[in-house]
């Protein structure tokens, strides 16, 4: 799933990659990601369906940036039924730097323009949307980063990958923190790789090719030991 204001084009370089080693990748269709999960929720849930079924097994769960915490979300109400591992790419997971407006460094507040309304015209002037729709998102969406992300249940994996530079999304934020991490909840550092780099590094390309291995193998050992 892709990041805030971006579409299934951020994906390509992943989707190629995981294909080239064998995987069969699926973005979501869904157009640009607006940050409004409920909005996006029943398409979702049809799509990831109609691949569960496809395949017959639990499929895993992928999502750069805003994409991640919306994995989260959907890995809550699908289960390890359906889901059988997370990585989130860069994304927001617990609030531990600055997320108030007010707490904006002040360069950001010169003349009239907040911090929303700056950014607000930057995404307007590159994806052409509503310029008070975009203000509108933005605003939620910094409301919904005051509070940590929902952890996926606790037996489905997950992976958070970690841009070392990230100057979207600071470290301290993507981390999943200490009493959380498990054999199979990690946190894994890209290092000297920026929030954009993450979707063009191959070393984010390995670090997701081992989750997926890992998941691919404890679901047959678990299988074959329930048929044994």
């Amino acid at each position: 799933m892709p990041g805030f204001t971006a579409t299934d084009g951020s994906l390509i370089f992943l989707v190629w990659a995981l294909r080239a080693l064998g995987y069969t990748p699926y973005t979501w269709k869904q157009g640009r990601n607006h940050g409004r999960f409920e909005e996006f929720r029943p398409k979702l849930l049809e799509v990831f369906y109609d691949i569960h079924r496809k395949h017959d097994c639990p499929v895993e769960l992928i999502g750069w940036s805003k994409g991640g915490r919306m994995a989260l979300k959907l890995s809550n109400i699908l289960g390890a039924d359906y889901v059988s591992g997370i990585v989130t790419i860069g994304s927001p997971i617990w609030p531990n730097s600055l997320r108030s407006l007010d707490d904006i460094p002040g360069f950001l507040h010169e003349g009239k323009e907040t911090f929303v309304d700056k950014l607000a015209c930057l995404i307007h002037s590159k994806v052409g949307k509503g310029l008070q729709e975009i203000k509108r998102d933005i605003s939620t969406i910094m409301l919904e980063l005051q509070k940590p992300a929902p952890m996926p249940p606790a037996n489905i994996s997950y992976t958070s990958i970690i841009g070392g530079v990230d100057m979207i999304v600071p470290r301290e934020d993507a981390l999943l923190p200490d009493h959380l991490l498990r054999e199979w909840v990690q946190n894994q550092i890209v290092l000297g790789c920026s929030h954009v780099g993450l979707g063009l590094s191959g070393r984010t390309i390995v670090y997701i090719a081992q989750h997926i291995q890992s998941d691919y193998e404890h679901y047959y050992d678990e299988h074959e030991m329930l048929s044994a």
